[in-house]
C-alpha cells in the first residue's frame, strides 16, 4: 500500500546529477525501513518507458513526468479542428517514450462529421490507433476499455480543454477529477 518516503542519500546523489533520476508518476522504487521508524526512497527502478518533458536549456537533461506506461493517450477534443501540427509533436513525444500511442478525439459528441476527422488523422499517424469517444454519450468508452486490459497503463496527454478529466471521470463511472465548462 501506500507508505510516506524521504529520499535517501544514494537517490539524492543520483538526482543531483541527472534531474531524470527523481522518481515520478509510474515508477517503481526501493525503500528501506531504519529502526527510527523512518522510510527512504533508495533507488528507481529500471523504466519500461518513459514521458520526458524536454527543457530547452542547453545544460538541461528535461523531467521525467510519467514511466512505465504501455499506453500514451494523445487527447484531442473535437470541439473544434484538431491541429495536425500539434498532433504530430504529442506523437513524436509518444513514440519517443516506448509506450504505444493512442489518439484519442473527445467530445464526438460535439462533431458532424467525427469519423472524417479520426480518418484524416489515422492518414496522419500510421500505425496509430484513433479513437473516438465521448463521455456524454459515452460513445467509444468501450472500445478505450478494450485497449486497457489487466497490467496495462495509460497516460492522457494534451491541452487544457481536450476532455482529459471528462475522460477519466468517464472511464472510472464517477467524479474522481474536477472539470469545468469550455469558454468559447
Amino acid at each position: 500500500g501506500p507508505i510516506r518516503a524521504s529520499f535517501g542519500g544514494d537517490l539524492l546523489d543520483a538526482m543531483a546529477q541527472d534531474s531524470t533520476a527523481a522518481p515520478c508518476t509510474g515508477d517503481w522504487v526501493t525503500v528501506r525501513q531504519w529502526p527510527d521508524a523512518r522510510t527512504t526512497a533508495e533507488a528507481v527502478l529500471t523504466r519500461r518507458s518513459s514521458i520526458v518533458r524536454a527543457d530547452p536549456a542547453p545544460d538541461s537533461k528535461g523531467q521525467v513526468l510519467a514511466s512505465n506506461l504501455t499506453h500514451a493517450g494523445i487527447v484531442t477534443g473535437l470541439d473544434q479542428m484538431p491541429s495536425m501540427t500539434k498532433l504530430e509533436r504529442m506523437l513524436a513525444v509518444a513514440w519517443q517514450s516506448g509506450a504505444a500511442p493512442v489518439v484519442l478525439l473527445t467530445k464526438a459528441d460535439l462533431a458532424t462529421d467525427a469519423a472524417e476527422v479520426a480518418s484524416d488523422v489515422a492518414a496522419a499517424a500510421p500505425g496509430v490507433e484513433v479513437l473516438t469517444c465521448s463521455s456524454v454519450t459515452g460513445d467509444g468508452l468501450d472500445d478505450l476499455r478494450d485497449l486497457l486490459g489487466p497490467g496495462t497503463t495509460l497516460a492522457l496527454l494534451g491541452s487544457s480543454g481536450a476532455g482529459k478529466s471528462s475522460l477519466v471521470n468517464a472511464l472510472v463511472g464517477a467524479e474522481v477529477l474536477t472539470t469545468k465548462q469550455i469558454r468559447t
